[in-house]
This record gives structure tokens, sequence and C-alpha cells, in this order.
């Protein structure tokens, strides 16, 4: 009870930033950005990388069936490749509507964006590729991992801590996305780890319960 409070704080405090980031944060952020690390080769080239759901979610796969092929007998460590597998793939599932629904240009790495062509903004409902940086997928795929992992294995909390700061850096500082872009991916990832995790708990008690 006292996670599911802390983490709806957390929601919470991220949801109001939004509005606060969009208005008053994303561009000038995006700007100083520019200026610092604009002319880095590998700042660019990082523009070109997959999205971090199919790596994932293949990993976690191919993990949970070596385990199936060693032999291992279901244990603790399947339950939370499960609860990783179903957190990344209804991310993934979200995670299209919702770039349709808001439709937001990019900071750089599109056309019309807002460092190349001065478009910044919100085209609700607006399909294709130049209208998808909110929220961040990089952000929620991260996040949906690392939050089922924070439940799971609270030891390493400082290592999902420094992971999931160092990838909001590298999208900020590289102008692939807004910082309310990765503040919104984030937000939805953790979220949807956070329901996971819940459900999977309220689901195994009611079985508990009907086989008693």
């Amino acid at each position: 009870m006292n996670g599911l409070r802390t983490w709806a704080a957390a929601a919470g405090l991220a949801l109001l930033a939004i509005p606060i980031l969009v208005e008053y944060v994303d561009r000038p952020v995006a700007k100083f950005s520019n200026e610092i690390f604009g002319h880095f080769t590998f700042v660019s080239e990082f523009a070109g990388t997959p999205s971090f759901f199919g790596p994932l979610e293949i990993l976690i796969a191919a993990i949970f069936v070596l385990r199936r092929i060693a032999l291992y007998p279901l244990a603790y460590p399947d339950v939370v490749l499960a609860q990783c597998e179903i957190s990344l793939l209804t991310t993934k599932f979200l995670l299209s509507p919702l770039k349709l629904l808001f439709g937001r240009t990019w900071p750089l790495y599109g056309h019309p964006s807002y460092l190349i062509d001065g478009v910044y903004g919100f085209n609700f409902f607006s399909a294709g590729p130049q209208y998808q940086t909110f929220p961040s997928g990089h952000a929620a795929s991260i996040c949906a991992l690392f939050g089922v992992l924070w439940t799971a294995y609270p030891g390493s909390r400082p290592l999902y801590t420094a992971g999931a700061a160092a990838m909001a850096i590298v999208l900020i500082a590289g102008n692939f996305h807004f910082v309310s872009d990765v503040d919104a991916g984030g937000l939805l990832g953790a979220s949807i780890a956070a329901a996971v995790i819940v459900l999977w708990e309220f689901i195994t008690r009611e079985l508990q319960a009907s086989a008693e």
C-alpha cells in the first residue's frame, strides 16, 4: 500500500509537470541542447536507433525460453519475466494511439520541427512520422521495464534510477525529444508497470482463494 501511494504521488507530480514543461521548459532546453551538443556526430547518429521495445521484448522472451530449455522449475524470476513482457507489450500497444492523439512535432529530427522550421505544438489526431514525439517511446519502454524490476528487485534501485536518468539525458540533450515528451513517456511506462504488478497480485490472490 505504501508503494502504491508513493507511485500515485510521483505520477501525480509527473502529470502536473507536463503543461508547465510544455509552456516554459521545452523550447529553451531544446535551444540550449542544440547549441551545446548539436555539433557532435554521435548525437545525430542516435536519432536512427530503433525503439527499445523490440530488443527488450526479444531479450526477455529469450531468457524465459532458455530457462525452460534448461528445465529450471517455474519460480520467482519467471514471474518477473512475465510481468516485464506484459508491461512492455501493453506500453507498446498504447503508445501508437497516444502519439496519434497528441500529434506533436519533433524538436529537431523531423519536418516540420521546432529548431529547423520553427514549428512547435500539438496537432491532435495527426498521423505520420512527423507527429510522433509525444510521449517518448524510448522513455516509456525503459520505465515499463524498470518499473517492474523496481518492485521485484528493490536492491538494484540505484541502477534503475541511473539507467532511466541516463536515457532521459541522452534523449533531451540530443534533441530527440522535448523534456515533456520524456516525462510523459516515463509516466506512461511506469504507470503500466505498476498496473501490471497490482493486477498480477490481484489475480494471484483470487486464484489461490478459489483453490482453497
